[in-house]
């Protein structure tokens, strides 16, 4: 009697776990629903900003950077005290030029958000130089680890701008 039990037990758990490798693939499996976020990187009006600045997701997310007017890139940071130094081997969308007054047709990039750790980027367009978009603060953060943690990122991009004689608007 007790091995039947177990049987039917076990019998019903491998087809509960089966349809779940049907209904969402082997690989990708992940009881969580997948959520599409989207950012917008630049604006309308040419400001330099990434919109949400912060945003939190899950793996299996994915996050679409919408590209805006001017010519911006979203690369990852080096660290949260180094927002405006590419991470070496990190993810970097590249540079997309858009015209002003466009409004359809925007470069939309997608990322596969991996796991919960924080992901810090930047745009680095004007890198190194007075011009540098990270230096006058836009930067934006992939699940924050505690409230405040932008501003700190942020602050932080704007002093290498000071280093840099990038005017300040922040």
């Amino acid at each position: 009697m007790y091995f039947s039990t177990l049987l039917v037990v076990a019998a019903s758990a491998l087809a509960v776990n089966a349809a779940a490798v049907v209904e969402r693939g082997f690989w990708h499996y992940n009881p969580h629903k997948q959520v599409n976020h989207t950012v917008t990187v630049g604006d309308l009006n040419g400001d330099l900003m990434f919109n949400p600045p912060t945003l939190s997701a899950n793996p299996g997310d994915y996050v679409f950077y919408v590209f805006k007017q001017k010519n911006h890139s979203t690369t990852q940071s080096e660290s949260l005290f180094q927002p405006c130094t590419n991470k070496a081997g990190g993810i970097d969308l590249g540079f997309h030029p858009v015209a002003p007054g466009q409004t359809d047709n925007l470069p939309t990039i997608p990322v596969l958000i991996k796991d919960k750790f924080p992901l810090y980027f930047h745009c680095r367009q004007g890198e190194n130089t007075n011009a540098s978009h990270c230096g006058q603060g836009m930067v934006h953060i992939v699940n924050p680890l505690f409230d405040g943690e932008f501003n700190i990122f942020q602050q932080e991009a704007l002093a290498v701008g000071r280093q840099l004689g990038v005017p300040q608007k922040h």
